[in-house]
């Protein structure tokens, strides 16, 4: 075996400008594949990391139109929730939650403010999400204080190492004439980027109790951004059809209205309908992400294959003296797959380094930090290595068994004569190898040129600067990131 190795690598030296390229090949194919491979992992973990997150659901509200058509949006009547806590013994507990921009400036006399996302959320929210809070004074809504609690990294970036709690900062209002005061009453962990309510800081919001009524009237009529979270073991399905018969039975003016439950877990790439979500991904999309990421390593192997098989020619002197002294066609294929196994395994050295310096890149490409990464979950680690293990395997084998397999004298006679092999699976190699570069290649200008459509089209909407100014005479100048008219 060490003897084998020992002329693999000759072998590898000899053909320098090939060994260049199979490694080049290799190396773009992984590092693309983990970089994709990452961005679609980081996707499908968005609010896996709560610990209720299998207990938690968002309420849709569900109205019937005519036909099959129906009509769904992410808010519900503000009495929802506590109805369904006084008469369901399911319902744990429930939430109104929902992220908003803000601009602040940390003193009223800075001249641009920063722009922040700010959660609101009741009391009710510590048992639905995992917020840790490092410091915090009173945190109940007083009346017109406006209190929150900023993250760990929003204290350190503007605070330092000043203890920021009691601070005041301040919006930036559109229209108001007073900018609104918030007192810092807390520090929490950093939310998870890998989260749809992915905020810099958390605003409690007085909790809503009021009921539903039967005429659709009251204080519970207002409509809400509300979450549930069901006792552990209770079917969501039969929930739903439960609600949904005690509302029909309850109202006397809106029997079209249903609601729904939408899992935690399905919120960010399976919202669809209106859901007032800045943060929203795509199925569709991290499936295609998914599929690019395979077919893209698939053309590097299928490359390395059709190279390989290339040079099979060249190769007769070399397996003919190894014949001749002995070598069996097992002792030929193991030298071959050694000469595959220290290609990729420099490929993949080389591949897990520009991953790592690709990164940085990724995210600010992205526009927010990563939560996952191939080198620091060692489950996915492994399964990468073991995946490139059996590419390595069945890219390199079809090259050794054609190598092994020469006769010395009819491919001579081949070779001098000028026929040529039946070569059906490297022609089919190269054909795939094709079409694949030339799917991928019109896909992403297709996507191009639809991006490109979106940022250019005309909106229908034609902007009157003037008829704003002269409306509102003076607010212009306070909106935020508008200087003059």
């Amino acid at each position: 075996m060490q003897h084998g190795i020992k002329i693999a690598f000759r072998y590898l030296k000899k053909g320098k400008l090939y060994t260049f390229i199979h490694i080049f090949g290799i190396t773009v194919g992984l590092t693309a594949c983990l970089l994709i491979g990452t961005v679609v992992i980081d996707e499908w973990s968005y609010d896996k990391q709560w610990s209720r997150s299998a207990d938690t659901y968002r309420l849709l509200s569900i109205r019937e139109g005519g036909g099959a058509y129906h009509r769904k949006g992410g808010t519900v009547y503000g009495g929802l929730g506590p109805s369904l806590k006084k008469n369901f013994p399911e319902v744990e507990d429930y939430s109104e939650i929902y992220p908003m921009p803000i601009h602040l400036k940390i003193n009223k006399t800075d001249d641009l403010p920063l722009k922040a996302t700010v959660l609101h959320a009741d009391t009710a929210v510590y048992k639905l999400l995992d917020i840790r809070l490092i410091d915090h004074a009173d945190l109940s809504p007083a009346g017109d204080i406006n209190k929150i609690i900023i993250s760990e990294s929003f204290s350190n970036t503007h605070f330092g190492t000043a203890d920021p709690l009691g601070r005041r900062i301040y919006d930036v209002p559109k229209y108001e004439e007073r900018a609104n005061e918030y007192i810092i009453a807390g520090v929490m962990r950093d939310l998870p980027a890998n989260t749809h309510l992915r905020a810099d800081m958390l605003m409690p919001i007085p909790r809503k109790t009021a009921e539903l009524t039967p005429d659709g009237n009251g204080p519970g009529s207002m409509y809400v951004r509300q979450y549930i979270l069901l006792r552990k073991g209770v079917d969501p399905a039969q929930f739903e059809q439960k609600v949904n018969g005690w509302y029909r039975r309850f109202t006397e003016v809106d029997s079209k209205l249903t609601f729904g439950l939408q899992p935690m877990e399905d919120i960010y790439l399976r919202t669809d309908f209106p859901a007032y979500q800045p943060v929203i991904g795509n199925a569709q999309h991290s499936y295609i992400f998914a599929a690019v990421a395979i077919l893209l390593l698939c053309i590097a192997c299928i490359n390395y294959v059709n190279l390989s098989t290339a040079r099979a020619n060249s190769r007769l002197k070399e397996t003919g003296v190894q014949k001749i002294l002995g070598a069996s066609r097992k002792d030929i294929m193991l030298q071959s797959l050694s000469e595959s196994a220290i290609i990729f395994c420099v490929a993949a050295m080389l591949a897990l380094l520009s991953y790592q310096l690709a990164l940085p890149a990724l995210e600010n490409f992205v526009g927010h930090p990563l939560t996952f990464s191939f080198l620091g979950h060692w489950t996915y680690f492994a399964g990468a290595i073991a995946t490139l293990a059996l590419v390595c395997l069945f890219s390199g084998w079809y090259p050794a068994w054609l190598v092994s397999g020469q006769h010395m004298a009819s491919s001579m006679q081949r070779i001098l004569s000028g026929g040529k092999r039946n070569g059906w699976l490297r022609k089919s190699l190269i054909v795939l190898q094709f079409t694949i570069s030339v799917t991928i290649m019109v896909s992403m200008l297709v996507v191009l040129k639809q991006v490109n459509f979106l940022k250019t089209k005309m909106s229908g909407l034609i902007p009157m600067v003037f008829s704003a100014s002269t409306m509102f005479p003076g607010t212009i100048n306070r909106t935020p990131c508008a200087t003059s008219y």
